[in-house]
């Protein structure tokens, strides 16, 4: 046969090769009429679904990761929580003290306990310490590993805070079946308002051997606080509940089906309580997207979650990109904050998990475009998780969303970097900024120091006057705005106790007229955050910060929701407005606006939603009651929203900037900001650490990031303040960070006599880091834990390495770096001016040199070539992304296309191979 007719009997044959692929497409089997097997990703990760969306197979590259044949959608129901019977003996003390044995510590008082309707503890004088244990008998577990504990507790005072009045530490002793204790752990610490009978409430879990346990009742005061000026203090105890939970609030895979829809895999699940969708969509990274929706006529507290049944036993959980925590049996890894000043609320650290072994990995990455309450972590009964906090009203808008990406790494040698470098380019929009304030030519004499901008209150025409000496000179200057709390006055002398909470209330009522006749905030106040009984949610009380002196202060948290009429949105504008006519009258050139304590006081709830507010976040769930409720976070991000777009029409050049001082929810927020400033201390160890630090840098991204130092009390004369100076300076261009100091120092000779030469040289190399860019993947290696390294800048250019030593003593810091794509020809050491040794050996350099502790080193290499990419400049077009929840008519159209499409395909290679045998039996 001739070479053209074979290549012509080919042609059929190679058309149905190809419809059969575009058949199969990521169906990887079919049974009778119905796929049965779904293959989800692709050659570096997939997932094998069946029919009933349970996983059958997982791949990392060619690996198979064992895993367990269930649904990865898991729901549990924490509605009814304390339906359990309490196994807890004489929970509310009906029967005196029976059951209970008191254990005073020689050294300490031990407070008076009266049984009244419950217990009350009197702390009769609190000029003396006060430790006491009240333990309870040791009573039998039944066969459960998760309990829930809460109390109810109520105090004179009306308000609980460690370093301001006595606390209650609520723990659990857990005991084998010889009576050993095997585990210890202070489960509650009850802290807010308690003006009246307050819930406070946690979920816990015993060690796997635990077959009874010993609930224990620490009573503390340290008479060193002394914080409330206060002579005794006496709360109530009403009840103390212990139970299981219930079977429904724990985690329980959801059955349904699954099905093909376009480019998506759709899961689906109903039954008489709730209706959840699911959309797993194939692209890179995969993407995770869903609906629940409430089908009963109540309030519902429920957690979904997408969770991957891996057994990755050995495996490492990364905490942050330095530390990671080897997997092992029964163990459980997250890294979390609470999100709730009244109890705990957790939410993961970062929006970015990952766990590896060897060069595999996993990542998971969540919508920082769609707020929600998530933890991302591992358990060994449920797998790789991220999971959502959800409140569910009982009328009306019932919904909620949830959103989570995931991103196999078959052959990643960088880790936890690696996953945050492909954040950082799947949404580059959320960490660059076009302000140009380091790149500003500042005249002031703080400048060159690096101080360049300056925040004020111009709503105030005499402070608009006193800016004109600095808008002369160049400098930045901000709009001081504070909209996530109120502190009016108190007119209570700091010698004085601090107002109860009822005097509080009476004052604040009191206040509210002055405050109203100067700006809209009072409106705000009718929307505040509140606990269970309706009560105001104090977030803080303070004794003579630095802006009073002589006065206490109380922080309430505030909704900051731009639908309230007359709430802080219109406050936020009068005060914008006022700035706008001051600066018109004195010439002052009003740069943008920095927003004080950026959403420090998010972090609470309120149980009064509007029916809006559900519609527009979707709701959490208050941890103590476990009601549907609205947390303010989410409306922080609706008031930045509006905000960006305000500045954004009146000019192009206004930033936004923020005293970041929280974690947690306010990364939501900080994607909206041109630039991260936030305040520390070192000093007293304020926002200040690995761990603060590493966050903020990676919150950061490619913006300026400037700290401010707190501490008003600096001694250039004492050697100790000049160290801790040093190693401020030193750990701040550690991290690509520019160490900022209280303004008045700039102008102060002695202060700048002693550091002004340390800082000057501290800006330079600071600019120099900055417009070198930090990138997340070091692409270098130490092979000493204690030290630390971040890389900044790109070939073709400068490439800097900082280099930083936590321990203790001095050290050689041995370096190995991977010179393939960066293309680095020459080293120095430019902020200590230290002698580094340094072999450049085909693709490798190895660099060797001597570090002090806490101390700083930065590396600069030149590269003339190199083919390694930055993080977060990739732009893409997002893929359009089903509409969550809704039947539409694109989505019946897909179906039917889906089932036709195949047929008619079909019928065409049949003519189409007729027509070409036909043509062949001609010619032969």
């Amino acid at each position: 046969m001739r070479v053209r007719e074979r290549i012509a009997n080919l042609i059929p044959l190679v058309f149905l090769m190809c419809l059969a692929s575009i058949l199969n497409g990521s169906l990887i089997s079919q049974g009778e009429n119905n796929f049965s097997y779904f293959k989800w990703g692709g050659e570096k990760f997939s997932i094998v679904f069946n029919s009933k969306a349970e996983v059958v197979e997982a791949r990392i590259g060619q690996e198979v990761i064992p895993t367990s044949k269930v649904t990865p959608i898991l729901l549990r129901e924490l509605t009814d929580v304390f339906s359990s019977p309490n196994i807890l003996p004489n929970n509310n003390f009906s029967k005196g003290l029976n059951h209970w044995y008191k254990k005073e510590l020689a050294v300490y008082g031990f407070p008076v306990l009266v049984v009244n309707g419950g217990l009350d503890v009197l702390f009769q004088d609190l000029s003396q310490n006060y430790l006491g244990i009240l333990f309870s008998e040791t009573f039998d577990l039944p066969p459960y590993r998760q309990y829930v504990v809460s109390v109810l507790l109520s105090s004179d005072f009306g308000f609980m805070e460690e370093g301001l009045t006595p606390l209650l530490r609520i723990g659990l002793q857990w005991l084998d079946g010889d009576g050993e204790v095997i585990g210890e752990e202070t489960t509650l610490v009850p802290e807010g308002v308690t003006s009246c009978t307050a819930r406070f409430t946690n979920i816990t879990r015993s060690p796997d051997e635990a077959v009874r346990a010993r609930l224990t009742l620490l009573f503390e005061w340290r008479r060193k606080y002394k914080s409330c000026n206060l002579n005794n203090f006496k709360f109530h105890i009403e009840e103390i509940y212990f139970a299981p939970l219930p079977e429904e609030a724990c985690w329980k895979p959801i059955t349904g089906t699954l099905k093909k829809e376009g480019q998506c895999f759709v899961f689906e699940h109903e039954d008489e309580s709730v209706r959840i969708v699911v959309y797993f969509e194939n692209r890179d990274p995969l993407r995770v997207s869903g609906v629940i929706e409430n089908l009963e006529n109540r309030e519902r507290a429920v957690e979904i979650a997408f969770s991957l049944p891996l057994k990755l036993e050995g495996w490492s959980w990364w905490d942050n990109p330095y530390e990671a925590r080897v997997i092992s049996e029964g163990n459980y890894f997250n890294v979390v904050n609470s999100l709730s000043v009244q109890g705990y609320l957790p939410i993961s650290l970062y929006p970015v998990s990952y766990v590896s072994k060897d060069s595999m990995g996993l990542g998971y990455f969540v919508d920082l475009l769609n707020p929600k309450i998530f933890v991302l972590g591992y358990e060994e009964e449920i797998g790789l998780y991220a999971y959502f906090s959800i409140g569910l009203a009982g009328t009306s808008h019932k919904k909620s969303s949830f959103s989570v990406e995931v991103k196999g790494y078959s052959d990643s040698a960088w880790g936890f970097r690696q996953a945050l470098e492909d954040y950082y380019n799947e949404h580059p929009e959320w960490f660059v900024s076009e302000l140009n304030l380091v790149g500003r030519r500042v005249e002031w004499s703080g400048g060159k120091y690096g101080c360049m901008f300056q925040q004020a209150s111009l709503q105030y025409l005499s402070a608009a006057k006193e800016m004109t000496y600095y808008d002369g000179k160049n400098v930045y200057i901000a709009q001081y705005v504070l909209p996530w709390e109120a502190g009016p006055p108190t007119y209570r002398d700091v010698k004085d106790p601090a107002p109860s909470y009822g005097e509080m209330i009476r004052i604040l009522n009191e206040n509210l007229q002055e405050e109203e006749k100067q700006f809209k905030m009072a409106e705000a106040f009718n929307t505040h955050a509140e606990v269970d009984c309706g009560a105001w949610v104090f977030s803080k009380y303070i004794k003579g910060p630095n802006y009073r002196p002589e006065e206490w202060v109380v922080k309430i948290p505030l909704n900051t929701d731009p639908d309230i009429r007359g709430g802080m949105w219109d406050y936020t504008l009068e005060v914008l407005s006022s700035a706008k006519e001051n600066c018109g009258k004195t010439g002052v050139t009003m740069d943008g606006v920095e927003l004080d304590n950026f959403m420090a006081r998010s972090r609470c709830l309120t149980l009064t939603v509007p029916q809006k507010e559900s519609e527009d976040n979707g709701l959490t769930y208050d941890p103590n009651t476990f009601r549907p409720a609205l947390h303010f976070s989410f409306t922080a991000v609706e008031y930045l929203e509006e905000l960006r777009k305000y500045l954004e029409r009146e000019s192009s050049d206004l930033g936004l900037t923020g005293n970041f001082i929280s974690k947690g929810a306010s990364i939501f927020g900080a994607i909206y900001l041109d630039a991260i400033p936030f305040e520390a201390n070192p000093f007293r160890k304020f926002n200040w650490g690995k761990e603060e630090l590493i966050y903020r840098r990676f919150v950061g991204g490619k913006k300026p990031l400037w700290i401010s130092l707190t501490e008003r009390k600096i001694e250039v004369k004492n050697p100790l303040h000049r160290e801790l100076i040093q190693e401020y300076v030193d750990e701040s261009l550690f991290y690509g960070m520019m160490p900022g100091f209280y303004a008045p120092f700039y102008e102060d000779k002695q202060f700048t006599q002693t550091f002004g030469q340390l800082l000057q040289r501290a800006f330079s190399i600071y600019k120099e880091l900055f417009r070198a860019n930090w990138e997340p993947v070091t692409l270098a290696k130490l092979k000493d834990r204690e030290l630390l390294m971040e890389r900044f800048g790109l070939p073709p250019g400068n490439i800097y390495f900082t280099v930083h030593n936590t321990g203790e003593e001095r050290k050689v810091a041995e370096i190995e770096i991977d010179n393939s794509d960066l293309g680095i020809t020459s080293l120095e050491e430019i902020w200590k001016n230290r002698s580094i040794n340094f072999q450049i050996s085909g693709d490798k350099i190895s660099v060797k040199v001597e570090i002090n502790p806490n101390e700083t080193l930065i590396i600069k290499g030149e590269a003339k070539e190199g083919r390694v990419k930055p993080a977060g400049t990739v732009t893409q077009q997002p893929p359009k992304r089903p509409r969550l929840g809704k039947e539409s008519e694109t989505g019946l159209m897909k179906q039917i296309l889906m089932v036709t499409l195949p047929v008619a395909l079909a019928v065409l290679a049949v003519v189409f191979y007729v027509i070409v045998k036909a043509k062949h039996g001609k010619q032969t």
